[in-house]
């Protein structure tokens, strides 16, 4: 993931290194896959989950025979992402994978950070940047959209935060803490609002014990006071919204209302799985709804609204339940990123049935123990 410009094109699909490796795992562990029960059966969101990918499969054949046009590239991302379902809980659980990932991902953030670094080093006037969100197509990879870019670096630093508390290694929380300014120097206003709202939730419910503790907290906000002074311009379109207008949103406004109009053409089972792009195409303009509550509506209609917002409940009171009752702040991480992660895709649709939101769902639904592990080998 740290390589976002190492891949394979076939076709209209680019396969990165990091599919390859996890279709590979796959492959390698399938035996193992199949035994291991608990892979498909993982706390709340597994048990949701493979609900919502059957609504998904049942809306994708109405579409089909209604004559709905599928976009198949989304189709066909959404269905190579199966994988990851499988193997990233392989990776984390098994003690032959779990250090591996983990310094994985701190490699990978490392790469990722200096690809970035070396993007930024061929603007001209980066400047000019803060002046404009348009402008951050100058950030971007060859094969990743700009958008993306803040969504891995925040999905490096939940699994370098769990890793510290796994394997209590310090350089997990800095580099942790470092990734997550990535949405914040990529002018992401919707992720940084989101990163804001987890660090708030995150160390209010934390009871500080220890001085460090304070001096992390303090200089969270100063590093993201800072980082926002930087993106001054941005900052205030997005704080200066005029309802009545629009103006602030980049012109969401419309699409969410459009997007409205869509959900109500089809409210209890939506337009299909994949449609969405030709839906906007047909009655109006763009390709996109822009909230992830209005896109699982317009494809799945309020049913498959119902249970993404099931699933993501009981995560969210699942991860905080188990922190109120261990005070393990391993749980506390997973709750206040999670909600982050939402709150920013108010604005956006990362928590849609992709690789990226799977890998999320997973990290943020682990138990902090390997007792299941070890019970289901002996």
């Amino acid at each position: 993931m740290g390589l976002p410009n190492l891949a394979v094109k076939f076709s209209f699909i680019n396969l990165r290194i990091d599919d390859i490796i996890v279709y590979l795992l796959l492959l390698l562990n399938f035996k193992i896959l199949l035994k291991w029960k608990f892979l498909i059966s993982y706390g709340p969101f597994y048990n949701i989950i493979r609900l919502l990918l059957f609504w998904c499969l049942f809306t994708l054949i109405k579409a089909f025979i209604i004559g709905n046009e599928i976009d198949s590239y989304e189709l066909t991302k959404s269905i190579g992402s199966l994988p990851y379902l499988l193997v990233i809980p392989l990776l984390i659980n098994d003690n032959t994978y779990k250090k591996p990932f983990f310094y994985g991902a701190l490699f990978g953030l490392a790469f990722f950070l200096f690809g970035i670094y070396s993007n930024f080093l061929n603007i001209s006037d980066i400047s000019s940047i803060t002046r404009s969100s348009k402008l951050k197509d100058a950030i971007a990879f060859e094969t990743l959209n700009p958008n993306s870019i803040s969504l891995i670096g925040v999905i490096f630093s939940f699994i370098l935060l769990l890793g510290f508390y796994s394997l209590k290694k310090k350089y997990f929380l800095i580099f942790g803490l470092i990734g997550l300014t990535i949405p914040f120097f990529t002018f992401a206003r919707g992720m940084s609002l989101g990163i804001l709202v987890s660090l708030i939730v995150f160390f209010s419910l934390r009871k500080i014990k220890k001085f460090n503790s304070l001096i992390i907290f303090s200089v969270s906000l100063i590093i993201s006071f800072n980082i926002l002074n930087v993106n001054n311009s941005l900052v205030d379109s997005a704080t200066s919204i005029n309802f009545s207008t629009g103006e602030g949103l980049s012109m969401r406004d419309i699409l969410w209302k459009q997007g409205i109009e869509l959900f109500e053409m089809n409210p209890l089972t939506g337009s299909g799985f994949s449609t969405v792009q030709f839906m906007y195409e047909k009655y109006f303009y763009g390709h996109m709804a822009h909230n992830i509550l209005i896109n699982y509506a317009i494809e799945l209609g309020i049913i498959g609204l119902f249970l993404f917002l099931l699933m993501l409940g009981k995560m969210l009171k699942n991860q905080f339940r188990l922190y109120k009752k261990t005070k393990d702040e391993f749980y506390l991480i997973q709750f206040a990123l999670l909600l982050g992660i939402f709150i920013s895709d108010m604005s956006s649709q990362d928590l849609y049935l992709n690789k990226y939101s799977l890998i999320i769902f997973i990290i943020a639904s682990l138990k902090h123990d390997d007792n299941n592990l070890k019970r289901l080998k002996k």
